[in-house]
């Protein structure tokens, strides 16, 4: 703008008429263009700036925020393991004193997602790591009749039938066992006849038998009837004891050497270690003949065949203890046969039988009944009589 100028040749203003739309208005101000606007079409203030960057900002955390979240879960399916494995950690023991323990890792696979409710579950199991121990090569032979699971643990006889073994008798006594021994008298006396019998004395087929020859029938016909499989043993006695097949009383050198003593209330006898048999055919066969050439010898004493029976471990399930006569102090040898029996495990059943001498009948009887067993008693007639049935006849006989 020329400030010479004068005002009035300056261009002048046409009014407006308030009905028009607001126009925008332009000066020169030292010849530039100046924009003037109209008061509808001013610029935003300050506090509307502020408002349009805070909602920008509310925004953009938003979207954040979702981002974020959907991040967490993806992660979330994404990470998390299924349920973890069971693992099994075995020891192997060494086989030698040399060897060092071998772990062995057994990893159990989870459990297989039912197919139906009816359908099994199985679980497999796998290997890891190889034992270093190398296992036993076992044979096993279908037609053997038991299975030897050692000493401590005995056998299984697979034909005998029942839990507790089979079923074995001697002198009218019986009872069901795995392992058995026969307590029997060689005494002396045993040589003494009956009233009547066929005997194989001097007298001819049809003499009385001798309480021996008779013992040696019943014996040889328990022998026989041993179920296949049964621990057993024989032990004759006169004053002491000894195993069936590893004394032959034939032969005096060796009887003698074997002798041992026992007596009355000794608390730690030295009593002889024996072993059992076991029932096969061949075996029970030459038991049989053993029977059949065993002798007589020296006088009786009960004490030790029991205690003898009653040493060896496992056990016997059943004793059958048989003598033709009393002994000297047979309350003493009672207390410590059932003292004895007490120990070492469960007690076996002793059964007794008295050959043909009514004077041991109480002792004997009482012996059995203290022990779970029963007593029978053989006639001079060489009949066999319960005891239950002998002492009821014994009571009605007139005093």
């Amino acid at each position: 703008m020329n400030h010479d100028q004068d005002p009035q040749d300056l261009p002048q203003p046409v009014p407006v008429e308030e009905d028009l739309e607001p126009a925008m208005a332009v000066l020169y101000e030292d010849e530039q263009p100046v924009l003037m606007l109209s008061g509808a079409d001013e610029l935003p203030t300050e506090k509307e700036k502020s408002l349009v960057g805070a909602k920008v900002s509310a925004l953009g955390l938003a979207i954040l925020v979702h981002v974020v979240l959907a991040f967490l879960l993806a992660a979330v399916f994404v990470i998390v393991p299924g349920p973890p494995s069971s693992e099994i950690t075995a020891l192997s023991a060494p086989a030698t004193q040399e060897q060092a323990p071998q772990i062995q890792k057994v990893v159990e696979q989870p459990p297989q997602p039912t197919v139906s409710q009816s359908a099994t579950t199985m679980r497999f199991m796998t290997s890891t790591n190889a034992s270093a121990v190398a296992m036993p090569t076992v044979d096993f032979d279908i037609s053997a009749t038991e299975l030897d699971m050692g000493t401590t643990m005995g056998s299984f006889e697979a034909n005998i039938g029942a839990s507790m073994g089979g079923s074995i008798s001697f002198m009218g006594n019986a009872g069901q066992g795995r392992r058995v021994v026969f307590a029997v008298d060689a005494s002396a006396s045993m040589n003494s006849r009956g009233k009547r019998g066929k005997g194989k004395g001097k007298k001819g087929p049809d003499a009385p038998i001798s309480k021996f020859e008779l013992m040696k029938k019943e014996l040889d016909d328990s022998i026989k009837k041993l179920p296949p499989g049964t621990e057993y043993q024989i032990l004759f006695f006169s004053a002491f004891a000894w195993p069936h097949d590893e004394i032959d009383t034939r032969n005096k050198a060796q009887w003698e050497s074997y002798r041992w003593k026992i007596a009355p209330n000794d608390p730690s006898p030295e009593i002889p270690k024996f072993k059992y048999l076991r029932s096969t055919t061949d075996q029970t066969k030459k038991s049989r003949q053993i029977i059949q050439e065993t002798a007589t010898t020296l006088g009786t004493l009960w004490g030790p065949p029991v205690l003898m029976a009653l040493s060896i471990r496992p056990k016997p399930d059943i004793v059958f203890f048989m003598t033709d006569g009393a002994t000297g102090n047979p309350r003493m040898w009672i207390d410590m046969i059932n003292a004895a029996n007490k120990k070492g495990g469960k007690r076996a059943v002793i059964h007794t039988t008295a050959m043909m001498e009514p004077d041991a009948a109480k002792d004997l009887s009482d012996l059995a009944i203290a022990n779970g067993g029963e007593f029978t008693i053989i006639g001079a007639d060489g009949k066999t009589t319960k005891g239950v049935d002998y002492f009821k006849a014994q009571a009605a006989m007139p005093k």
